[in-house]
């Protein structure tokens, strides 16, 4: 059922857990993964605030917000997640749930963290996998989520109700909103949030776990991150999740530098195409027909390298080698450029300004230096990514 076709209003007031699940159910899977991410979320503090962090937590951690991350992208983009991006998402939370953490705390508060931990992870692994299995593994997310909350309270069964008020809640919200609106708290749940964090300490927003806070604090007030940039992490190669938040991180890194080239090329290409004018009318000036000579020639100089770059950012595994090349024939056009404009007397200036006078000479030269922001900007995020890529 498409989103633009269903209504939420049936859902108005929910009273019971039974009532939710029969609503889950004829729900589009769109909105049932939706309502699963939006419960794990609630509870996601137990997962990241730890009594003292270690290598085993961050990686059971990293399960879980690998997990997370797919089910809320899914529920708002559906084809950005394939089902095996999924299928090993939710895979490794399941593994991660079942991960022996080592103690170093009182018994009874470890058995109350382990409790926890795990139950943030099983209820990420089934929103996860309700992408894959729909509204039966979604009602299984908030039904874990409720459990992990009730478990965080050493079995406190109102904590339990709690997450379930919040979903009752999401599920009267309009189906396109779900995915992007604030996921609050009830009340109840978000004083046990703050009860939990004594004598804890919350892994975020530090190191490694810098970008997955802003990724939190982002859903969580309405403001999510960027979409694709959530998606290129999705889909960052199952051996870098297997390996460390480490590793995760520097792919997150080239992911970001990534988008950042591609924001810059835009730009660049957007004032290339506004500058420039398609075709001469016989009744322009002298002077605005040389603009237009000079703007084409400026562009026919950009677009080899240009079209190298934005080809490299679409690549699943862009070349380092290829991107540097372009680059360097940019800068060349940058130098050439201070040549002509008497800011460069280096001997390679005057070569690289030798191909701006076969492209039309200063007219064009005056109308690069016009675009010279757009294209040390572009040089600048390129020459960052590439040092992403290793």
């Amino acid at each position: 059922m498409a989103l633009d076709r269903y209504s939420a209003e049936g859902a108005v007031g929910l009273r019971t857990e039974q009532e939710l699940h029969d609503w889950m159910e004829q729900a589009p899977a769109q909105v049932s993964t939706a309502i699963a991410h939006r419960a794990v979320m609630r509870i996601l503090p137990f997962a990241f605030i730890v009594d003292e962090p270690s290598d085993a937590l961050d990686r059971q951690l990293l399960g879980t917000l690998r997990a997370t991350m797919t089910a809320g992208l899914a529920a708002r983009m559906p084809s950005a997640v394939p089902e095996e991006v999924a299928r090993k998402a939710a895979v490794m939370a399941g593994e991660m749930a079942e991960l022996e953490i080592p103690r170093t705390g009182p018994v009874d508060l470890d058995a109350v963290d382990d409790t926890a931990r795990a139950g943030a992870a099983y209820a990420a692994e089934a929103a996860a996998q309700s992408i894959l299995r729909g509204p039966k593994a979604a009602r299984a997310a908030v039904t874990f989520a409720a459990q992990t909350a009730s478990a965080a309270a050493a079995g406190y069964d109102p904590a339990y109700f709690a997450v379930l008020e919040g979903a009752y809640a999401d599920a009267a919200l309009p189906a396109d909103k779900l995915a992007v609106a604030p996921i609050k708290r009830p009340k109840m749940l978000a004083d046990m949030v703050d009860l939990y964090r004594t004598g804890r300490v919350s892994v975020f927003p530090g190191g490694v776990w810098r970008f997955w806070a802003a990724w939190f604090d982002g859903a969580v007030t309405g403001e999510p991150m960027s979409w694709y940039l959530q998606r290129l992490v999705v889909n960052v190669p199952e051996k870098y999740w297997r390996n460390s938040p480490e590793s995760v991180a520097r792919q997150i890194d080239e992911a970001r530098a990534r988008i950042e080239v591609i924001s810059t090329v835009r730009c660049l290409e957007a004032v290339l195409a506004g500058e420039r004018l398609s075709e001469v009318e016989d009744d322009e000036e002298p002077d605005d027909r040389e603009n237009v000579a000079a703007s084409f020639a400026a562009v026919k100089l950009l677009k080899d390298p240009l079209d190298t770059i934005v080809k490299q950012t679409q690549s699943a595994q862009p070349q380092p080698f290829l991107v540097g090349k372009a680059v360097k024939k940019l800068s060349s056009v940058e130098i050439g450029v201070a040549h002509w404009m008497g800011k460069s007397m280096d001997p390679k200036a005057k070569e690289y300004a030798q191909a701006i006078g076969k492209a039309g000479g200063l007219a064009t030269a005056h109308w690069l230096n016009d675009q010279a922001e757009h294209l040390r900007a572009v040089i600048v995020a390129s020459k960052h990514w590439m040092r992403t890529l290793g």
